[in-house]
């Protein structure tokens, strides 16, 4: 992915509110690239910090798993695959 800054800059920019970490992750054979973001506040509600993200998701084409903690969220870029 070469555009990888310019997402997550977004990203950041669009939880701006919150204390968050992100972390770009490349793709490898058979897995797309993806940003993690940790949330490192006590007190949040995923479905605002999604509605937050909505604009990004939807001007890079991700999608949204949330992970098992309720903590972390990823941002799947099914477009970026490793070919070989």
């Amino acid at each position: 992915m070469k555009n990888w800054q310019e997402i997550k800059a977004a990203i950041n920019n669009a939880l701006s509110n919150y204390n968050h970490t992100v972390h770009y992750v490349p793709p490898t054979k058979g897995r797309c690239s993806y940003f993690e973001i940790e949330i490192t506040e006590e007190d949040f509600d995923m479905d605002d910090i999604l509605n937050d993200l909505n604009n990004v998701m939807d001007q890079y084409q991700l999608s949204a798993d949330i992970q098992g903690s309720d903590k972390t969220l990823d941002l799947s870029a099914h477009w970026d695959l490793k070919k070989r």
